[in-house]
């Protein structure tokens, strides 16, 4: 099972890729530590050094473009990061193409995913169209792909236990 992970800050930037990874099949966490952690739905991780990234690829991130990244770009353990320009990093981002910043922050983002993995699925979607949904937080799960053929709303509210 593919998974994928969202942090609220990041939410508007992964969006525009969110097509193509449900395509794989994934579980997507949304998470907000007091509201999780409050209603024992899934539980955010400490992202350490790659709380700070709003792009952070393996080996290398390519731009198209006239992106905007609010946050750090970084690739690592490869060091190639192309299209900046046209597309930009606002400060107080910067970039950072295979440095020790970069390593850092892979490991924790590592750190963190394994953490969430670990985490039971509380919504399984497999089946069913993702158009026209709104997903509150909580760990969603799909064991086949998912298909989004409209828009996906992310409703970060806080929740109730039922």
């Amino acid at each position: 099972m593919n998974k994928i992970f969202f942090k609220p800050k990041q939410i508007l930037e992964i969006f525009a890729y969110a097509t193509g990874i449900l395509s794989m099949g994934l579980v997507i966490v949304l998470s907000l530590s007091a509201v999780l952690a409050a209603n024992l739905f899934a539980t955010a991780p400490g992202l350490g050094d790659a709380d700070s990234f709003g792009v952070l690829g393996g080996s290398t991130v390519t731009n198209i473009g006239d992106t905007v990244i609010n946050g750090d770009l970084g690739v690592s353990p490869g060091t190639a990061i192309t299209g900046f320009p046209p597309g930009m990093v606002t400060p107080p981002g910067t970039i950072h193409a295979g440095n020790a910043v970069a390593a850092s922050a892979q490991s924790d983002a590592l750190t963190a995913y394994n953490a969430l993995a670990g985490q039971s699925c509380n919504f399984n979607l497999t089946g069913q169209d993702l158009g026209g949904r709104t997903l509150i937080p909580g760990a969603y799960c799909f064991d086949t792909p998912a298909q989004l053929t409209g828009t996906l709303v992310i409703d970060f509210k806080p929740m109730t236990a039922d």
